[in-house]
């Protein structure tokens, strides 16, 4: 952030305003009147003289042939209106010039001069270098212009004296509107400086704002991209939960589970149930034995075949072949249940098997490279479909309608 500095050398403008106003005409010295001459190469020169402390000089005043005395003039006037405003029309009229050169000023890339009432009169305040200044010499001048009419109607000779009092006047105003421009041009770097120091610290401070939202977003990046991702996991654990693959053969491997394990109880209850059968047929079988032994002694020389026969067919009893005919069912079913389960385990890996070779060749081998509709399966799936008599002839019907099919 840069301000084009005042330039420097301004004063001749300004002295030479006052010297149009005031209307200055020195005289050079070779006018001077050979009495003039004798007269400034007197010694001690009246209107020379150390200075007191409170500022006065200590020099005689002199004193004239004709008994006026010379002194610098004590009661100066304050600067007219007339002059204040003739001051600022003037500055306001160079400002306007000035404006219409800035076009070409900027052609040439040079800077333009600084006025300083076009700065200060939005706020109704007269500048200090260009009319406060020039009006209090412009008032010096004419207090000045006056003694020396004086001093010209009475003594010539002194002339000098009073054009040497307006040109110290002439080199005091200089100088400080010197002064006053180094003093602004000062003010106005410092208040550069300061600028551009508050304009770099709001430079710096919006970077680290900057900084600090960039890491802000990135770190609220990262914890939705990671709140996506549990939430992704947990979903799809979820998913593997409720909705497991091949959910329906599971269900039948379950039930035939189950089926089997309640089967395989059955037959341990039924097989029980068959030795408690045996048990208690050998026990009444004894107790019939002994009972016709005590009931017929003569049948006592029958021969142990018989009785054998009698045993054996006792276990063919109706109860112990419909228990045989239950345990053969029971065993028959659970045969069938294995190699059922064994079926349904090659189909699990038969379904497997087809659906990774199905995925594989549709996200590979069934993939149309070049064809703009390959994102779209189901509208070729759609075209090829349909019958042959509804298809075009020409190529061109083919590709129109591939892709209206998108």
């Amino acid at each position: 952030m840069e301000v084009d500095s005042p330039p420097r050398n301004q004063s001749p403008r300004i002295l030479k305003l006052v010297e149009n106003l005031a209307d200055i005409r020195e005289r050079p010295k070779t006018m001077l009147t050979p009495e003039t001459k004798r007269t400034r190469t007197m010694e001690d020169p009246p209107i020379r003289g150390p200075l007191t402390p409170e500022g006065e000089s200590t020099a005689k005043v002199p004193v004239l042939s004709s008994g006026v005395k010379v002194e610098y003039p004590t009661n100066i006037s304050m600067p007219s209106r007339s002059v204040i405003e003739a001051l600022y029309n003037i500055s306001l009229q160079e400002e306007e010039e000035e404006e219409e050169d800035q076009k070409l000023r900027n052609e040439i890339h040079e800077k333009s001069e600084y006025y300083d009432q076009k700065y200060l009169k939005p706020a109704g305040i007269l500048s200090f270098e260009e009319i406060l200044l020039p009006a209090v010499g412009l008032a010096e001048e004419k207090a000045l212009k006056q003694a020396q009419s004086r001093v010209q109607r009475d003594a010539p000779e002194y002339t000098f004296a009073m054009e040497n009092c307006r040109r110290l006047v002439r080199k005091s105003i200089r100088n400080a509107i010197l002064e006053v421009q180094s003093s602004r041009m000062t003010r106005t770097r410092c208040q550069q400086e300061r600028r551009l120091e508050q304009a770099l610290e709001r430079k710096r401070v919006r970077e680290r704002r900057h900084r600090e939202r960039l890491e802000e977003d990135e770190r609220r990046a990262k914890e939705r991209a990671l709140k996506k991702e549990i939430s992704r996991a947990e979903k799809r654990r979820q998913l593997a939960r409720e909705y497991p693959r091949n959910q329906d053969l599971w269900k039948e491997i379950v039930f035939l589970t189950s089926s089997v394990a309640q089967l395989e109880r059955e037959e341990r209850m039924w097989v029980q149930i068959e030795k408690n059968m045996v048990q208690l047929k050998d026990k009444n079988g004894k107790e019939e034995e002994l009972k016709n032994r005590s009931n017929h002694p003569l049948d006592s020389n029958l021969s142990s075949s018989s009785s054998d026969v009698i045993v054996v067919k006792a276990d063919k009893s109706p109860l112990h072949l419909k228990t045989e005919e239950k345990v053969k069912d029971i065993v028959l079913a659970s045969t069938r249940i294995q190699n059922g389960l064994g079926m349904i385990l090659k189909l699990l890996d038969a379904s497997e098997f087809v659906q990774k070779s199905l995925f594989d060749e549709y996200r590979k081998d069934h993939a149309f490279h070049g064809y703009q509709g390959m994102d779209n399966p189901k509208g070729i799936i759609r075209f090829l479909s349909q019958s042959q008599d509804d298809l075009p002839d020409n190529p061109k019907g083919i590709i129109r309608l591939l892709s209206q099919s998108q």
